[in-house]
Order: C-alpha cells, then structure tokens, then sequence
C-alpha cells in the first residue's frame, strides 16, 4: 500500500472515530493496524486533545497500544493522567510506561500519585507501574517529589524501593504491616520487585487484610509464571 493509501484509510478512520459511528471499535482497531502499518503518529494527536470523552478514551488506547513509538504524545498522554474517566487514566498509565525516560521525573511522579486514585483499576495500574518502571525512572519520579514536603508517604515509598534489596528484605515488612494505604501498597510493590530472588516478602503480603493487594499479588504471581 502507498503512504497515500495509508493516510488516505487513516483519516477517513480517524473521521469515523470522531463521528462516533457505529462500528466505533472496530475502527479504532484498524486505526492502531494503519498506525502500526506507517500512518503517520502525529494524527493521534487529533484523538488526544479531543473535548469528547470517547474520542480521547480511544486515543488513548491507541496510544498504550503503540508502547514507545507513542513518545512523541508523551506530554498530552501525561496531561492525561488527571482525566476523570477513570479507562482514560488507567490507559494513560501504561503508556507513560513505556514512553517515559529519566528525564520524566515529573511525569512519573504524576504516576505515582495515583496510587491513591479514587478507582481501584487505575490504583492497580499504579501497582504495576512501580512494578514495572526502571529504577532509574522511579529514582526521577523520587527527585521531583523531593522538591515537596506534602507527599510523605510517597516520599518514604519512593525511598524504599530505591534501597538495595537487602534492606527492601529487612525494612519492608513494617510497611506491609503499616495502617497507612500508600504505605502499605509500596511494602507490596517492594515485596513484587525482590520476589524473583525471595519470595517470602511476597509470600507474608498474602496475607495482608486488603483484598485489593491480595489480589494484585496473585496477578503478578501469575505474570511471573510465563
């Protein structure tokens, strides 16, 4: 197909999506196919600054979908973390993740934070976030929230997982125990990151009361299976 054909299917997808027809799902698939063919990423931006609602949950998708050759959106995705769907933010979440470098300190703290959002999915995103996230980014993210003195307990996370393993081995059980959410949810994603070489943090944050975690923990149990 020439890069004409491709822009020309492109636009008349991206069109469809804007229009809200129908078949609104499946055009949104073929737009990801036609991005992923050679459409040019800058016309995803049409999607991201979108005012409506469904337009913008799509082009997010997309975007969380094309992993780093999305960087370029970088910023609009990351203005996307504050959206109030709660699909946009979940999805804007895994997209920060693999665009995001150590120069997005700012952008990654914005992540963090939304380990205390209102919606358990996008908490559980958080999760795999700092699950998942380099410690170099984690690190950056712990930089900018450094400047602040009204995140504590993140600050205090943050300092955790930046420890080396031995002391994560030795200090994380008192935050899996503590009364504290944020604090409890980095214990958790502490005792995820050391579990390749020991799994008894892992194995003690079974058995924490909060369901949410448990379960979190057993997906994770399950991703490190395959």
């Amino acid at each position: 197909m020439t890069v004409l054909g491709i822009m020309g299917k492109g636009d008349e997808l991206i069109a469809r999506v804007i229009r809200g027809d129908k078949d609104a799902e499946l055009s949104a698939n073929n737009l990801l196919a036609e991005f992923q063919r050679g459409y040019p990423i800058d016309r995803l931006a049409t999607l991201l600054e979108s005012e409506t609602e469904e337009v913008v949950k799509t082009g997010v998708w997309i975007a969380s979908e094309l992993g780093g050759k999305a960087a370029p959106h970088l910023k609009r995705i990351a203005a996307l973390l504050s959206h109030p769907h709660p699909h946009v933010r979940f999805f804007a979440i895994d997209s920060v993740l693999t665009c995001a470098t150590v120069a997005d300190g700012k952008i990654a703290a914005d992540v963090v934070l939304l380990l205390g959002d209102k919606d358990s999915a996008v908490r559980w995103k958080a999760l795999v976030f700092l699950v998942q996230a380099p410690q170099a980014l984690l690190n950056a993210a712990l930089a900018c929230l450094s400047q602040s003195n009204d995140r504590s307990a993140h600050l205090v996370g943050l300092r955790l997982l930046a420890s080396s393993d031995s002391e994560i081995r030795r200090t994380a059980g008192s935050y899996l125990d503590s009364e504290d959410d944020i604090l409890k949810r980095y214990g958790t994603v502490a005792a995820v990151r050391v579990a390749r070489e020991d799994t008894s943090l892992l194995n003690r944050a079974l058995l924490s009361a909060d369901s949410e975690l448990r379960q979190f923990i057993d997906d994770m149990r399950q991703r490190m299976q395959h």
